[in-house]
């Protein structure tokens, strides 16, 4: 399997239901350092965790699929789309990140999701917040 089917089982069986909870730690190195999930800074497979199981019982039957990947020796880099519901009906919107892969486990990855677009389709955030943000700095700034 190469490293992009890697990535892909990981998202199909660590996030998509039934999930596989044994596959955390199958899958990811004890000390792996996984930036972009909370935070600024890198988190370890137990915090890992910890924000997994937050995630999925906010979001019972939150899926990440794959849409693209490309494979470079230990490293994948990938595109994916997160769907779900909530209270306020489905959502869904996209990350990617890279991720790299040492003794058949995720070491390291660095991932960006677009948590705005999750925010705003939950009605945590307008929608035009960040319009009406970069409107009020021009204006300022005028």
């Amino acid at each position: 399997m190469d490293n992009a089917e890697f990535v892909a089982q990981w998202f199909e069986q660590v996030w998509c239901p039934p999930r596989n909870a044994d596959a955390i730690d199958e899958m990811l190195a004890a000390d792996c350092r996984l930036f972009g999930i909370r935070g600024d800074e890198p988190i370890n497979r137990d915090g890992f965790r910890l924000v997994w199981e937050q995630f999925v019982r906010a979001f019972p039957d939150l899926s990440i699929k794959m849409l693209d990947a490309v494979s470079d020796g230990e490293r994948c880099t990938f595109r994916a789309r997160v769907e779900g519901i909530h209270g306020k009906g489905p959502f869904a919107f996209e990350g990617g990140g890279i991720v790299t892969i040492r003794g058949g486990k995720i070491v390291e990855s660095h991932e960006t999701w677009d948590f705005f677009a999750l925010l705003a389709q939950l009605g945590a955030v307008s929608a035009d917040a960040l319009d009406r943000l970069l409107a009020e700095s021009a204006a300022t700034e005028s």
